[in-house]
């Protein structure tokens, strides 16, 4: 009796041994179609240098000094994570980058044009750190003012709408919902959602996931990688170093208005935080 069950033990063990075996080689595999597949994709993604590029740019308020100098020269297709203390400048340099703020000193470019020509404004959606919206309106008017703005024809918006609020599922946003209603973290998802719509080349993020809950945000930056897989360009604000490193590709340091570099996020190579503490001098 013991024997029978000794070897039924062996047989059991076996055959999870032989699980196991075609489990690892079976991810094994998965991993190098996956690596086949992306490095295939990338043959196909045209990446523009100096598709954003910033020279000099310094911007002064009275006495006090929000960049300077700052240079900047970043390529299409990536998503760059612009990161640093509160006060480093990080919305500032997004303000100027959109021309929602002159800079005092330097020029912005954006696909070869300078960023308050019509032709650098079409290519990108700005999101802004708090959202502001018009008395009394619901999303769908607010959308519908949007788009006439823009004067894009978008007839298909409102299907558009729907399924990417889908994913949003832990908040109840309707068309009719009244915005002044909706909580911070519902807002911003209104933000984004008319941002996917629009499917520009660029996207500006300034703290897009602040008031957002957990789920939400990870449904916003899913949504956003799947755009850049398709050659778009992210530029994002963030003082959330572990949840932003899972989205970019490239962080940029900012301290004090003065960019202190761009470096690549790779995880092989170490968490974005010990980078990050290399570079302030502190822990993060």
């Amino acid at each position: 009796m013991e024997q029978n069950i000794n070897e039924r033990i062996k047989e059991i063990t076996n055959s999870i041994t032989k699980l196991e075996q075609k489990y690892k080689e079976g991810t094994i595999k998965l991993a190098s179609l996956k690596n086949e597949k992306i490095n295939k994709l990338e043959e196909l993604i045209e990446r523009k240098d100096d598709y954003i590029k910033l020279e000099n740019i310094t911007k002064k308020y009275k006495k006090r000094l929000a960049v300077s100098n700052a240079n900047l020269s970043l390529k299409s297709g990536y998503a760059y994570g612009l990161i640093g203390p509160n006060g480093a400048g990080k919305t500032t340099l997004i303000k100027m980058i959109t021309n929602a703020v002159s800079p005092s000193n330097g020029s912005i470019k954006i696909d070869g044009f300078f960023n308050s020509k019509k032709e650098a404004i079409q290519k990108f959606i700005y999101v802004t750190e708090k959202a502001r919206f018009p008395s009394h309106s619901t999303v769908k008017s607010y959308y519908n003012f949007l788009v006439s703005q823009n004067k894009i024809k978008h007839s298909s918006w409102k299907k558009d709408f729907e399924k990417i609020r889908r994913h949003f599922h832990t908040y109840k946003i309707s068309l009719n919902s009244h915005l002044n209603s909706l909580s911070s973290g519902m807002q911003k998802i209104v933000s984004i959602i008319y941002a996917l719509i629009q499917e520009p080349d660029l996207y500006i993020l300034d703290e897009p996931a602040e008031n957002m809950d957990y789920d939400a945000r990870g449904t916003m930056f899913k949504l956003l990688r799947d755009e850049i897989n398709l050659n778009k360009t992210t530029i994002i604000s963030s003082h959330n170093l572990t949840e932003i490193e899972e989205f970019i590709d490239y962080a940029i340091f900012i301290d004090h208005g003065v960019i202190k570099g761009i470096f690549e996020v790779n995880k092989e190579k170490g968490p974005l935080s010990e980078t990050y503490n290399k570079v302030f001098g502190t822990t993060k």
